[in-house]
């Protein structure tokens, strides 16, 4: 089981990609883990840095690449009203 909490990222790369991911409940030593709902997309903040991952499929595996490593350029917070 796969527990998710809705604390959500907007994630935007460089190339004009972009998506929503969730904060997991499994928060590492190293920095807070988010992932898109359809599992696609990884996003690893850890301070002011932040690394992005694709989800591919390889010979029949399933991994997760990673392609930005950056900057974060906003802190995660929860929407007020």
């Amino acid at each position: 089981v796969t527990l998710t909490s809705r604390l959500m990222v907007e994630v935007s790369l460089p190339d004009g990609t972009s998506f929503t991911a969730y904060q997991c409940m499994n928060v590492l030593p190293s920095g807070t883990m988010y992932k898109t709902d359809n599992d696609k997309w990884m996003f690893h903040a850890n301070g002011l840095s932040c690394t992005v991952y694709r989800r591919v499929e390889v010979a029949g595996r399933t991994d997760y690449l990673e392609v930005y490593r950056g900057i974060v350029c906003e802190s995660p917070r929860k929407e007020t009203r």
